[in-house]
């Protein structure tokens, strides 16, 4: 007597979105043709090599990664910071600034580059440290954003803004050309 079993094998795909990219540029300073850059998902994760995109069509990271092999595909950017960074980038967005890029630096400062006005070249950083409270950070962010003379001149200079700096406690710095 032989019994007969009906196995049945079910396969279910779901193909990764690019939510970010990473760029490998040493300074982000400008969208450059030519620019090596890889699709991100939205936990950080490197995927795969993207074509040129001109314009502020992802967010984009910059920053070294350890990569042991030569493909980045299957890396992290930032894998431990990765969720403070969107969270940070959506504050900025919720004050109604327009982030367009980060770059972590190998010294453990972290520029957020804001978009140009109508423009998605990079304009003004704010600039903070890795480790700091970022929560804080964003809050003295905005005070200093609505205390004069950082509003009038946020509103009416922005494009000569080339700076907020705010690494340093309680402290806001902020430079105009």
């Amino acid at each position: 007597m032989s019994c007969r079993t009906n196995l049945k094998l079910e396969i279910s795909l779901i193909e990764r979105e690019a939510s970010y990219m990473w760029c490998d540029t040493t300074l982000p300073e400008s969208d450059v043709a030519g620019q090596k850059c890889y699709f991100m998902d939205e936990n950080g994760f490197i995927f795969d090599e993207a074509a040129y995109f001109s314009g502020g069509v992802y967010f984009k990271f910059y920053g070294k990664i350890s990569v042991e092999e030569n493909s980045l595909s299957g890396t992290y950017f930032a894998k431990e910071n990765f969720y403070k960074f969107i969270l940070f980038k959506k504050v900025l967005e919720n004050m109604k600034l327009k982030p367009i890029a980060l770059y972590q630096e190998d010294n453990g400062d972290i520029k957020f580059f804001l978009s140009r006005e109508n423009s998605s070249f990079m304009g003004p950083e704010i600039i903070l440290k890795i480790n700091s409270d970022f929560q804080k950070v964003a809050e003295n962010l905005e005070t200093a954003l609505n205390t004069e003379p950082l509003q009038s001149n946020f509103k009416n200079k922005y494009s000569s803004l080339l700076y907020i700096d705010l690494r340093f406690g309680n402290k806001v710095y902020y430079k105009f050309h």
